[in-house]
């Protein structure tokens, strides 16, 4: 049937391809069917001629189709040397093909002759799969260095070059095999490829291209696609891979867990590494392979499929192969990385959790979690050995009350052989039957409902509730009204807990009629929030910023802005009440509630509209709105800026503001606007990234901690030598330098900076236009001069790495050639009260751009600092700051950031100690202890109830104090000053500094 179905497709379409000749196996039914006087029921296509199911008896058929597995095509004779047609046949039968009457002799030499050439005959691409090969055939180990430096010679320079362009055009090949696993099935991520070894001296020895899930990139385990070389012959291999360099062993443990599902035919297991030499194939059984595997005697061991070269091949050959390949590899990839379907099977099972007999360590934390939307694998005992993956599971804790349900999940891992879970048997050489289970929720017994063991034997009495053992099954009759109880009492808790605040907490009071009225009114409702709202409605009424961003373009700091903007118009427009939380105004919590979820391994903060609004919306046409985001243009901040301001002025605050803000290309004020919470988030995101990195200046600071030094290390024995290490600014700007073998713009780079065992690290990947900033907490304490050295003239915008006048200096110690990228932003703080900007180096003023950051009390009424009782605290800050201004400078004012501690507690023990902690010693400092002007600064001198003084004055009786006469001597105090302690609790001395 397949046949006569291939002979009508290629007799009405004759330029038909490879997929065209592949059918259902429904349509290969009906053709039999229609062939037969008497209608057979049941009429099925059997596994037992295909010849891709390894228990295959005939090899009619293949399932070899790149894009449909469940497609059939008739196989071909050279296929199967062994393939024998049925003798019983006669030639003389005619079939009608469509219209024309075809022998069955005809049929036979289609089938040998024309079927071959239509099966051979595949859809062109545009991948040059045997340019890769030729390409490691002949350029493998092929030194390199760069041909831009310095005095490299014309001829050599054209030798660079021609390496590079060739290594350039490979790795773009590789990059589009990629792109085509893309598209065929989704594996969306691909981390940077590289035609040079990791010393960026020569050539690899081999091409290796990482494909993942985006959503599983922090996973080591990838399917990757080597090119390598083999007794002078060049190949690919497409295999199961992790990048095992200190990968911790339940890590790999995790990994060859692809070893528990038997493998396919044409795959191979390997060990070793292509760095080394190319991995040697094993051919132990896998449980030979799991005991070396025990006993550290194979470290990795690879799941592999290999696509060998051979003469006349065509691309479209490899490609469909090397895509065939990719597909079997896929599910052991999504085993071991846990990205399977876990939707129940239909049969449940009932395991048991004594917390006198077991310390779940996790217990407490995986609690929280789960609420967050992680989920989380545990081995667990199970009596029963029939729980198969996608079965449900129910945990019951029992021994002492409370005893009830209190956790569910999914079967990820069948039945298997471990230690018993109590160590003191494992010890002893006892085993037991487990599972894993992926556990989605979990219940705090101790602080959260149950379903209570009592309830359930009363309500479900079918059901055995006490189990000797852990791992009954859950009875068909009784799992969904079990179902249906669990979803009640975790239900309950999404809407109630989850989500903040709570209708009990806080309700804005706008009812759907009002909310169809506000998004009508241009006043209040704008296109971005339209946009934005609709958005959301497509993501099911709930999403994350960033989720916004990266579905729809734009930033996650617009998105956050547009909502806590159309917040703030709505209170404006009804007066509707705030929510208050810490003592601050939220504006957000009008339109949206919100909870931390963790999303693609980050931990975010999503909103949900809230029901009147959503159905408001839902009410509405939005369909003129166009989700389409506009090209954002880009903002442009200076190169070099420094921060400065008195003490407490939120200069380091600021810097994470400033990082996201010139990090996510937003406008300033937009950031200032968002939630710092929120700031912090993203800040701490870009730190995690590297794309921020902060250090401080001290007096002892210098070069070598900055750009390079030598440092000390113990050799084998007790001999010390040296090496040059690089500093914490070169290293930066290292990783940010694009790696020679990416074609992409020189401003589109990004470093990662990390700690190693007190060792800097750096870490190059490959990214576009992005910005980079490193922050130098007081930089001003430092010596400039002795800390920058040469850098001092490359940091000027100008002179960056990329622009007209760039420049590159060679360092002291190791002689490399180095410049400053270009996307690199320094950020400075300072503090003036340590020293004034004109005492400053010179040179270091020329170089960069100053906001100045002084007191702002009004920050105080932002954030309810401003109130101590009936105390008004920014007009007493302005008017200590206005008598230091007198008596000193502006330089050496108080900062607003000192008293934000009272938004969360607005009390006189909070009053106090900041001004006993902070205030007074910086007076002390400012005036050198010239006590007369603190009084003077605190209103002292005009108070006439000494209780209200913070500086108490007594008049000194010389006399009494120095033998003889002390007349003459010249200067001598009339007074003496005490700190009144006894002040700082009495409101009344506070608000007569006013």
């Amino acid at each position: 049937m397949a046949a006569l179905l291939a002979a009508e497709q290629y007799t009405m379409k004759s330029s038909a391809t490879r997929e065209d000749i592949f059918f259902k196996k429904s349509d290969i039914v009906k053709k039999a069917q229609s062939l037969i006087i008497n209608k057979v029921d049941s009429v099925r296509v059997l596994w037992w001629v295909n010849s891709d199911n390894e228990k295959h008896i005939q090899n009619y058929l293949r399932a070899d189709s790149t894009v449909d597995s469940t497609s059939r095509r008739l196989s071909m004779m050279d296929e199967f040397p062994d393939k024998m047609y049925p003798t019983v046949l006669s030639m003389s039968d005619k079939f009608d093909i469509n219209g024309l009457q075809m022998t069955m002799e005809e049929l036979f030499f289609f089938v040998e002759k024309q079927y071959q050439e239509v099966i051979k005959k595949m859809v062109a691409i545009d991948i040059d799969y045997k340019g890769v090969l030729d390409y490691l055939g002949n350029n493998q180990e092929v030194p390199y260095s760069n041909p831009e430096a310095v005095g490299v010679d014309p001829v050599e320079k054209d030798r660079l070059l021609k390496v590079k362009e060739k290594g350039q055009a490979a790795v773009a090949e590789m990059k589009k095999m990629a792109a085509s696993c893309e598209q065929l099935f989704g594996l969306d991520k691909c981390l940077p490829i590289s035609w040079l070894d990791g010393s960026n001296t020569k050539t690899r020895k081999y091409l290796w291209a990482q494909i993942k899930y985006k959503d599983y990139a922090a996973n080591p385990t990838s399917i990757s696609l080597f090119v390598e070389k083999d007794n002078g012959m060049t190949r690919y291999r497409i295999s199961l891979e992790i990048k095992n360099d200190g990968t911790d062993k339940k890590t790999m443990a995790l990994y060859h867990s692809h070893l528990d599902i038997p493998k396919e035919d044409g795959m191979v297991y390997v060990s070793g590494s292509d760095e080394w030499g190319n991995p040697a194939i094993i051919t132990d059984s896998v449980d030979q392979i799991k005991a070396k595997i025990d006993l550290g005697e194979i470290r990795k061991v690879q799941l592999c499929v290999y696509v060998e070269s051979a003469e006349g091949k065509t691309n479209e050959q490899y490609d469909a192969d090397v895509m065939a390949a990719v597909k079997k590899i896929i599910p052991y990839y999504e085993y071991v990385i846990g990205k399977f379907s876990t939707q129940s099977t239909g049969r449940a099972w009932l395991l048991t959790w004594n917390p006198a007999s077991w310390n779940w360590t996790n217990y407490k934390t995986w609690c929280k979690d789960t609420k967050l939307g992680n989920k989380f694998v545990e081995s667990w005992t199970c009596a029963s050995k029939q729980p198969t993956v996608g079965d449900e599971i129910f945990l019951i804790k029992t021994g002492s009350k409370p005893r009830g349900i209190l956790a569910h999940g999914y079967v990820v891992k069948g039945a298997y052989e471990a230690d018993h879970y109590d160590p003191e048997k494992a010890e002893a050489g006892v085993k037991s039957n487990h599972i894993d289970t992926e556990y989605d929720w979990i219940q705090d017994y101790d602080t959260e409902s149950m379903l209570m063991q009592d309830d359930l034997k009363t309500t479900l009495p079918d059901q055995q509730w006490s189990p000797m053992g852990s791992g009954i099954e859950i009875k068909s009759s009784v799992l969904p009204e079990l179902k249906k109880m669990w979803l009640e009492l975790i239900g309950k808790k999404a809407d109630d807990v989850t989500y903040w605040p709570s209708l009990e907490e806080y309700d804005p009071g706008i009812t759907k009629e009002k909310w169809t009225e506000l998004l009508n009114d241009p006043d209040v409702t704008n296109k971005d929030s339209l946009k934005m709202f609709k958005m959301i409605l497509e993501l099911g009424g709930k999403s994350t910023c960033a989720n916004l961003a990266e579905i729809y373009g734009g930033s996650a700091g617009s998105y956050n802005n547009w909502g806590r903007i159309f917040g703030e118009r709505v209170h404006r427009k009804t007066n509707c009440p705030l929510c208050v939380d810490g003592g601050r105004q939220r504006y957000y919590t009008v339109p949206f509630v919100g909870r931390y979820v963790v999303e693609k391994g980050k931990r975010r903060y999503s909103w949900k509209l809230r029901n009147e609004l959503g159905e408001a919306l839902k009410g509405m046409d939005l369909s003129h709105i166009d989700l389409t985001t506009e090209e954002e243009s880009v903002i442009a901040y200076d190169k070099n800026m420094i921060l400065y301001g008195p003490p407490g002025t939120g200069k380091t605050y600021s810097t994470a503001i400033y990082a996201v803000a010139i990090c996510d290309q937003l406008d300033l004020d937009s950031v200032k606007a968002m939630d710092y919470d929120e700031v912090m988030i993203r800040y701490r995101e870009l730190l995690d990234t590297g794309r921020v990195a902060f250090t401080t200046f001290h007096q002892s600071y210098g070069y070598e901690e900055f750009i390079e030094g030598i440092k000390p290390v113990l050799n084998f024995g007790d001999d010390i030598g040296y090496t040059i290490q690089d500093g914490v600014f070169k290293a930066f700007c290292k990783g940010v330098t694009m790696p020679e073998s990416n074609e992409i713009d020189r401003n589109a780079k990004v470093s990662k900076v990390v700690l190693e065992s007190g060792d800097l690290v750096q870490n190059n990947k490959v990214s576009s236009n992005k910005n980079y900033v490193f922050i130098i907490d007081e930089i001003n304490r430092g010596n400039i001069s002795k800390i920058f050295g040469e850098l001092i003239t490359l940091i000027e915008d100008t002179k960056r790495e990329g622009m007209d006048e760039q420049a590159a200096a060679v360092l002291s110690y190791s002689g490399d050639l180095f410049s400053v990228p270009s996307n690199v932003y320094i950020l400075g703080t300072m503090n003036t009260a340590d020293r004034s900007i004109a005492l400053m180096d010179t040179a270091l003023r020329r170089r960069f751009q100053f906001v100045e950051m002084m007191p702002d009390a009004n920050v105080l009424r932002d954030i309810s600092a401003d109130k101590v009782d009936d105390l008004d605290v920014v007009e007493m800050l302005e008017k200590i700051n206005e008598r230091i201004t007198f008596l000193y400078d502006r330089e050496h004012t108080i900062g607003h950031a000192f008293f934000t501690k009272l938004a969360k507690d607005p009390t006189i023990e909070t009053l106090r100690a900041i001004f006993e902690n902070s205030v007074i010693p910086l007076l002390q400092e400012y005036f050198y202890e010239d006590y007369q002007k603190i009084q003077l600064v605190l209103g002292d001198n005009g108070k006439t109830d000494p209780s209200t003084k913070f500086i108490l004055d007594e008049e000194v009786k010389v006399k009494s104090i120095f033998k003889g006469n002390a007349d003459d001597v010249v200067d001598l105090p009339d007074k003496k000053y005490t700190i009144n302690s006894e002040a700082f609790d009495n409101l009344e001395s506070y608000k007569q500094i006013i």
